[in-house]
């Protein structure tokens, strides 16, 4: 039950934060923990019965909500991963910006078709660098594609913002990921990448 709330509050559509600003026990989590508890006698049984048992734990602290959360996205990470790794194809795109420590964050996304003929946008992952040359930014976008299993083979087509060490001419990243993977990949400066026949 504590994950399948945990998966409704995570949902996009709803939007919901699963903890309030004032108590912990006022969060949508906690609350909607309870009001399904009426309906289920031994949770609510767990629940009341706190004060009185030698262990404390309601699975309900911001620890055990960080946790179902952890769980829910490590699923979803695999299901996107098994999916990309069904791909034919795949184009990379990355883009850098400062954060507001002034730490430049490298987010690299991926774009697929699925295997019901739908095009894809996934976002792989976002991270400081430090590094800013095109083969420093190649050498990373190449390494998060890695770990998320996408196999270099499938890279089809890479895009990036116009910043000169991802898009200029010389030294920058689009030439480097080509030379890492040891094969023209098609450069293209949009931010969107139309997959077609």
């Amino acid at each position: 039950m504590l994950l399948d709330i945990a998966r409704t509050l995570s949902r996009h559509v709803q939007g919901l934060a699963f903890r309030g600003n004032e108590s912990e026990d006022e969060g949508n989590f906690c609350q909607v923990v309870k009001l399904m508890s009426r309906y289920v006698p031994s949770r609510k049984g767990w629940i009341e019965s706190r004060a009185d048992r030698k262990y404390k734990t309601t699975y309900l602290s911001s620890d055990s909500q960080n946790e179902f959360i952890k769980f829910l996205a490590d699923e979803c990470k695999f299901l996107i991963d098994k999916e990309i790794d069904a791909a034919p194809f795949t184009a990379l795109m990355a883009d850098t910006t400062p954060d507001v420590s002034n730490d430049d964050q490298l987010t690299v996304a991926v774009c697929y078709v699925n295997e019901y003929g739908k095009p894809c946008e996934r976002l792989l992952e976002s991270k400081v660098t430090h590094d800013k040359s095109g083969a420093g930014l190649a050498k990373a976008i190449i390494e998060t594609a890695q770990k998320r299993t996408i196999k270099t083979d499938t890279i089809r087509f890479q895009t990036y913002d116009s910043a000169t060490a991802m898009s200029g001419k010389y030294k920058v990243a689009q030439q480097a990921l080509s030379e890492l993977v040891e094969r023209p990949i098609i450069y293209t400066a949009s931010s969107w990448i139309q997959f077609g026949d």
